[in-house]
């Protein structure tokens, strides 16, 4: 009942319909545009959410080499328990769950 009165209040106000279409279109967009923004920046400051700024758990600014050579010095080593995390730098800083 309540929905047949509105939709001919709506019928009847051709503009009202054409602004809110418009409205809806805009908020798309603009919240489109937002999230974008807000991508970039993650990215530029690091992982701050589960599985990084893409949500894939792929750094899009690192790369594995192609082969690992046997020359490269030891940084350091730890002897931890059994895992499933993974090493994580953030801030040149090594966190380890384990």
């Amino acid at each position: 009942m309540i929905l047949g009165e509105l939709f001919s209040i709506f019928k009847s106000y051709n503009w009202l319909k054409q602004l809110l279409i418009f409205l809806i279109y805009l908020t798309c967009h603009l919240s489109t545009l937002a999230n974008e923004v807000t991508n970039q920046t993650n990215q530029d400051q690091g992982w701050p959410q589960f599985l990084g700024p893409s949500r894939n758990g792929k750094s899009p600014l690192i790369t594995n080499p192609s082969n690992w050579q046997d020359d490269l010095n030891l940084v350091g080593q730890a002897k931890t328990g059994e895992g499933y995390g993974s090493p994580t730098v953030s801030q040149n800083r090594l966190f380890l769950f384990d």
